[in-house]
């Protein structure tokens, strides 16, 4: 499909590059959002993001780029390069459109947009189920390049967008308060800047996907970066750059009591005493190259649990693939059970037999690495699709232990986080497969066992599966052994 190029202006302006700075796009201020150093990045060597991604992380963008073209056949959306046409007809359109505002210096091409009384609602088609921040940040941006096709006295209840999410036909509505639309603007001139001076790179979930994360992980450990400690993302490491603490060591060696009263005068939020003890913890942890126990009491004994690791389709039509459950008895002898989905339409048979297995324990705490934000989203999300008796989910979230947070709240590592694979690596685990490095990679296994029913592609899912429950025990047994020759140093707010 033919894009089109349209210039927007109230003003009059015409943007001046070599004056003004560079175009920003939607995708520059999602990946400015993700790594403010990866932008700079593509635009000094003029590459395109999905040079910086691993192959499974190419995979998901294009399986997402796949669900958008599905989806615009499954809501009826139809084509057009005539937008004040389509102002006169109203309805849901595709406008293969690249629209240059010269007001911001912003360009863009939307999914759809949404004609309606002379007003245009910018419209994106998302291939995840759940509404996110940055679906949010993404719309106001639409908004704002949109902005001189709109009529002058937009009403405060106009002033939104749409987004279809999953394999829903229904748009959800999102509205724009006045400060997403501010915002909108000054994350534009953020990103701008951030093309011209390298803002640095800061260790984050987003690393996962980029083939610069070992050489960053490496760079932050020679630095003793403060992208080194656990819960201190890119704000929070701002604020202490602004208070003087740079590096580890500075943290670890600042009295905590001078550091809030100075944080809270600078900060917009407070710091709580809980929290930075915690980061405290991780900066002596990483100095002394030892683990420091905040709370040994979190740590539970394995014995009488079912660890519960599941693996799930997070592209396109979203569901659970393959259970995995590791039973531990009483004695802590355990006993594997798994099974796997040959295709979409099998997650009900899987359910049933996770299901069997769980209520077969009723005594049992069922424990997952994460699954609070993770595993139990997806369960509770299958559940609802197939009409599943709602007192059995009621009972496993009563049972569910997350050994995670567990873990949060209970204990610092020499350790780039809290995430299994880093732990499981502290500790020395030893992985039967260990070239898929994650979630992603087992995704687009997963997509290829679909299309060619490659039963080695299938038993690798299963290993890869095994190795995780394997590790969540083998890491609960560790931190326990820890946790029992340990004083308790957190600080409770």
């Amino acid at each position: 499909m033919q894009i089109r190029d349209f210039h927007l202006t109230k003003t009059g302006r015409v943007w001046n590059q070599d004056t003004q700075g560079p175009w920003v796009s939607k995708t520059d201020v999602v990946e400015f959002e993700l790594c403010g150093h990866r932008c700079f990045l593509a635009h000094q060597l003029d590459k395109r993001y999905e040079e910086f991604r691993t192959p499974s992380a190419l995979q998901s963008v294009l399986s997402g780029q796949t669900h958008e073209l599905s989806m615009d056949s499954e809501i009826g959306i139809s084509v057009t390069y005539d937008v004040e046409k389509a102002r006169t007809t109203d309805g849901l359109y595709k406008v293969p459109i690249r629209f240059y505002n010269h007001d911001y210096g912003m360009v863009g091409v939307l999914d759809g947009i949404w004609f309606n009384g002379n007003i245009l609602f910018p419209v994106e088609i998302k291939a995840h189920n759940r509404f996110r921040a940055l679906d949010r940040i993404e719309l106001a941006f639409y908004w704002r390049l949109l902005e001189p096709l709109q009529p002058i006295d937009v009403s405060k209840e106009d002033r939104k967008g749409y987004v279809f999410l999953g394999q829903s036909k229904e748009p959800r509505e999102v509205l724009f308060r006045r400060r997403d639309l501010r915002e909108s603007e000054r994350k534009v001139q953020e990103v701008r800047d951030a093309k011209i001076k390298d803002p640095g790179f800061s260790l984050s979930k987003a690393c996962r996907s980029c083939v610069l994360e070992e050489e960053h992980k490496a760079e932050s450990k020679n630095q003793l970066s403060l992208d080194l400690i656990y819960d201190l993302g890119p704000k929070r490491k701002k604020i202490f750059n602004a208070l003087g603490i740079y590096t580890v060591s500075d943290l670890a060696q600042a009295d905590p009591s001078d550091l809030m009263n100075r944080w809270s005068v600078i900060a917009e939020y407070d710091l709580s005493v809980q929290r930075l003890t915690g980061m405290q913890a991780h900066a002596r942890s990483w100095l002394s190259e030892e683990p420091e126990i905040l709370d040994g009491s979190q740590i539970s004994s394995p014995s009488e649990s079912i660890i519960l690791d599941l693996e799930y389709c997070t592209l396109g039509g979203q569901y659970i693939f393959l259970v995995g459950m590791l039973v531990v008895d009483k004695d802590e002898q355990v006993s594997i059970k798994q099974e796997f989905a040959t295709n979409p339409e099998d997650e009900s048979r899987i359910l049933e037999y996770m299901t069997s297995v769980l209520t077969a324990h009723p005594t049992y705490q069922i424990v997952t690495w994460s699954g609070l934000s993770a595993d139990f989203p997806m369960i509770e999300d299958a559940w609802e699709r197939h009409g599943l008796a709602k007192f059995a989910l009621d009972d496993f979230r009563r049972r569910h232990v997350d050994l995670f947070q567990c873990s949060v709240r209970g204990v610092r590592l020499p350790a780039p986080g809290l995430g299994l694979k880093a732990v499981s690596d502290y500790f020395n685990f030893k992985r039967r497969l260990p070239d898929i490095s994650g979630g992603l990679d087992a995704v687009a296994m997963y997509i290829a066992y679909l299309s060619s029913k490659d039963d080695r592609l299938r038993n690798k899912l299963i290993a890869y599966n095994g190795d995780d429950l394997d590790a969540t025990l083998f890491v609960w047994k560790k931190l326990r052994e820890l946790s029992e020759h340990a004083p308790i140093l957190a600080t409770k707010d």
